[in-house]
């Protein structure tokens, strides 16, 4: 039996800790940062237990275990196999005071099947990825107490998301109903009605539940199709448009005519707003050409309606957003598992970014903040090159001693690939933007440098 233990000292109470591990939801969230890692849920919360699978990804075959996680305040956090890849495991935390904060205490006992095949290699491969969850699990509870502790709630909020299944509405949907508030989700289709919590705003044929859009503290919206993940035809570009300006068009109008509209609304829009060429730009500075910076400018636009009465409208225009389980990161890492990250164009094409956790911090910063209005650009200090991003990936994966890239990926080839417009407007834009209005308004960001969030990995 191999048993893995890590000490983490919190700066916050035992109390406040052990909150954070009897969050029946908390796994997703905790998972959710591991690349290589997932999650299905098999059964709710019962009896102080919940029964998981986990999927481990792995190059030939995808590796299930199902788990019962137990939530018991006498015992705290404990995960135990009920059947699945290794022949034993065990997970148990434990919290004790250590001055002025709280020691938590890993442990993970497991053993895998067959000893005789690479069986040391295997383990030390597990070891690692138990090592980097539980890693990311106390960095999610360190920044997620760190809000509660920055921005204190006197009453649980009533929040409709829009956009809610996404890689950012996903987590902020966990993330809010952890810290008590009241999280509801607008959905398109008649049969997605019986989940909990869920309203009918269908944009398109209009069916909406007036009298449920009634009286919320704030509306958060998250829609939109997917711009990266499909090439740019015509029939892609008006779905885009549709989905983003179109939806928040209908919604603001929406807000006009109810008797009781939302306190704040909490819309996304993009740095590409600025064009693809954009250099020290700021929220002022002038919207640049091409689709991205027409599609952003009518987005915010269609926003603004809800001016007329008096909501409180906040304007986010998101960076190129890192994190793990989604977006250009796990891209990344795929290409480089692969061997085929390299220099995309020349490399040296500035990326605007923004990661994941702060996308969820500085949204939860403005919906708490309500003095807060206007446009913010949402991303992080530095702008490392395209090559410098690829090779800290590469070494997040590899070691800090390997430096070595993939071929570059030529020009003509994206713009074959992708089309001119998608390949220079995404891919191959190069931007620098200033977070400076985005700090003044108190917001410390968890990640203010690329090699803050991406490190290499420890041999």
């Amino acid at each position: 039996m191999k048993t893995l233990s890590l000490k983490t000292h919190l700066p916050f109470s035992v109390k406040e800790v052990q909150k954070r591990h009897l969050d029946p939801e908390a796994v997703f969230r905790w998972v959710m940062l591991n690349d290589r890692l997932t999650v299905t849920e098999l059964l709710p919360a019962q009896n102080g237990q919940r029964l998981i699978r986990f999927r481990l990804k792995h190059f030939i075959r995808s590796l299930i275990s199902d788990m019962k996680v137990h939530f018991d305040p006498s015992n705290l956090f404990r995960i135990k196999q009920d059947k699945g890849v290794f022949k034993q495991f065990e997970y148990y935390v434990n919290c004790q005071k250590e001055g002025e904060g709280t020691l938590v205490l890993d442990e993970i006992q497991f053993e895998l099947h067959h000893k005789w095949f690479f069986y040391r290699r295997r383990v030390r491969r597990v070891e690692e990825v138990l090592k980097s969850i539980i890693e990311d699990k106390n960095t999610i509870i360190r920044q997620e107490l760190e809000l509660l502790k920055r921005y204190p709630a006197n009453y649980p909020l009533k929040i409709l998301l829009l956009g809610s299944h996404g890689f950012i509405g996903h987590a902020l949907d966990l993330m809010l109903t952890s810290f008590g508030h009241q999280v509801f989700r607008a959905v398109r289709s008649k049969s997605l009605l019986g989940a909990s919590q869920t309203i009918l705003f269908n944009d398109e044929s209009g069916e909406v539940n007036r009298d449920q859009f009634e009286g919320f503290d704030a509306f958060i919206n998250l829609a939109g199709a997917n711009i990266a993940d499909k090439r740019w035809s015509d029939q892609r570009k008006l779905l885009i448009y549709q989905s983003r300006v179109h939806f928040t068009q209908k919604l603001s109008k929406y807000i006009l005519n109810l008797d009781k509209p939302p306190k704040t609304l909490i819309s996304t829009s993009a740095v590409g707003f600025y064009g693809p060429l954009a250099n020290d730009v700021k929220e002022d500075s002038p919207k640049g050409e091409g689709f991205l910076s027409d599609l952003c400018a009518d987005w915010e636009r269609a926003a603004t309606l809800v001016n007329h009465r008096n909501c409180r409208l906040v304007l986010l225009r998101f960076g190129i957003v890192l994190g793990q389980g989604g977006g250009m990161l796990d891209v990344f890492r795929k290409l480089a598992r692969l061997f085929l990250l390299g220099p995309i164009g020349s490399g040296q094409q500035k990326m605007a970014w923004i990661a994941h956790r702060d996308i969820l911090g500085s949204i939860y910063h403005f919906l708490m903040t309500t003095p807060l209005a206007g446009t913010y650009n949402l991303v992080a200090s530095d702008h490392p090159t395209q090559k410098e991003l690829a090779l800290q990936v590469v070494k997040s994966i590899y070691g800090p001693k390997w430096n070595l890239l993939s071929l570059p990926l030529p020009e003509w080839v994206v713009e074959t690939l992708f089309g001119k417009g998608m390949a220079h407007e995404l891919f191959l834009a190069s931007q620098t933007v200033q977070n400076k209005k985005l700090l003044d308004s108190g917001y410390r960001l968890f990640y203010s440098k690329s090699t803050d969030l991406i490190r290499p990995r420890s041999l």
